[in-house]
C-alpha cells in the first residue's frame, strides 16, 4: 500500500508503508476492538450480540492494513489491551479468545477473501464470529464452567454468533465506503 512519505515543492512522494507503521496500526486495532468489546456489549442477554461492533473493527482494520499476520496481531492485542481497558477473562483467555477470531479472519485473507466489498466483508465477520463462538463453547465443554451460550441453547447461540458477526462485516464495509467516498471527494 502506497502511502505520502514526503513532498518534493508542492508535489507528494510515495513510497511502501513501513513495517512500523502496520504494527502500529495493528495495535491500535486490537486497542479499537478491546474499547469496543468493553463499552458497546449493552448486556441484552443474547449471546453474541456485542461482538457486532468489535468485529467491526477488527475487519475494517484488516480492511486497511494488508501486510500478512497483522490481523493476528491486531486480534491477540486486543486481549492484552483487555487488562487496562476493564475485559472480562484473564489476559491470556482473552488473547486467545481474540487471536482465534483474527486468525481466521487472516485465513480467510490468505484465501484472497475480498473484505472490501459487502459479501466478502459479511462473510469474513460472520466466520470470525462463529469462530469465536467455537473457541468459547469448546473452553465451556471442556471447563466444566456453564456458560450463556449452553443456557440459551448452542444451535441458536451460533446463529446469533453468525448472524451479528455478518453485521458487523457489514458495518465495517460501510464505514471504509464512507472513507473511501470521503478521500475522493464524492
Amino acid at each position: 500500500m502506497l502511502i505520502a512519505t514526503r513532498t518534493r515543492g508542492s508535489q507528494l512522494v510515495f513510497g511502501e508503508r513501513g513495517l512500523v507503521f502496520d504494527i502500529g496500526l495493528a495495535l491500535l486495532t486490537g486497542l479499537g476492538v478491546a474499547v469496543a468489546k468493553r463499552y458497546l456489549d449493552f448486556h441484552l442477554g443474547i449471546p453474541g450480540h456485542a461482538g457486532t461492533f468489535w468485529i467491526a473493527v477488527l475487519v475494517l482494520g484488516a480492511v486497511f492494513n494488508k501486510r500478512k499476520g497483522m490481523t493476528v496481531l491486531a486480534g491477540a492485542s486486543a486481549g492484552v489491551w483487555g487488562v487496562p481497558v476493564g475485559l472480562n477473562h484473564s489476559m491470556m483467555y482473552n488473547v486467545e479468545l481474540y487471536g482465534t477470531a483474527a486468525a481466521a479472519l487472516e485465513l480467510l485473507l490468505l484465501l484472497r477473501l475480498p473484505l472490501a466489498n459487502p459479501i466478502g466483508a459479511a462473510l469474513g465477520g460472520g466466520i470470525a464470529h462463529a469462530t469465536k463462538f467455537a473457541f468459547v463453547y469448546a473452553h465451556a465443554i471442556s471447563s466444566g464452567v456453564v456458560k450463556h451460550i449452553e443456557v440459551y441453547g448452542p444451535m441458536l447461540a451460533f446463529r446469533n454468533h453468525l448472524l451479528f458477526g455478518v453485521a458487523g462485516g457489514l458495518i465495517a464495509w460501510a464505514v471504509y465506503n464512507a472513507a473511501k467516498s470521503a478521500r475522493k471527494g464524492t
